[in-house]
């Protein structure tokens, strides 16, 4: 309609606060239909659900190397810049987000921790299979090889037998 962001509000406005908040809900929807977007903070240019506030603030943290052993009151003197700090609207919620980010963080650690232990103990075992593989094939070459010698001395006492009693 007629009535964007930059238009004057109708006549007799301004004393009617659902007038103001149908007419601030109007533009936003106006907004979004023509691809402008409002407010937001970041790239996106548009407004920013709750989820993509929550995922913006997270990335925050990773980029700043939380872990889960951070400290909000640390995280928030080094972060409070950050315009994805001002994303969530007060520190409750900035903490609510911060410690469950902290505990998956722990579980994520937990789980990397407990898959590189199964790699490491299945590589060990492929090791010892390999070890044993060659164990094996040394002990059949060195079988084969004292087979053949004792048939070679064998053959060799025999002949030498052979030539002693021709005497």
């Amino acid at each position: 309609g007629g009535s964007g962001f930059g238009q004057p509000p109708p006549p007799g406005f301004w004393g009617n606060a659902d007038a103001l908040r149908r007419l601030h809900m109007q533009r936003m929807a106006e907004a979004r239909a023509q691809g402008r977007g409002v407010g937001g903070v970041g790239g996106s240019g548009g407004v920013l659900t709750k989820e993509a506030r929550v995922q913006r603030f997270k990335q925050l943290l990773v980029e700043a190397g939380v872990n889960a052993f951070s400290f909000f009151a640390k995280v928030k003197g080094k972060l409070e810049k950050d315009e994805r700090w001002k994303l969530l609207p007060n520190d409750g919620e900035r903490r609510l987000v911060f410690d469950e980010f902290c505990k998956n963080v722990a579980a994520e650690q937990k789980a990397l921790a407990a898959a590189a232990e199964k790699q490491a103990v299945e590589g060990f075992k492929a090791l010892l299979e390999e070890a044993l593989q060659l164990e094996r094939q040394l002990y059949v070459a060195l079988l084969a090889e004292s087979i053949s010698r004792e048939e070679e001395e064998e053959g060799d006492g025999a002949a030498a037998a052979a030539d002693g009693s021709g005497e």
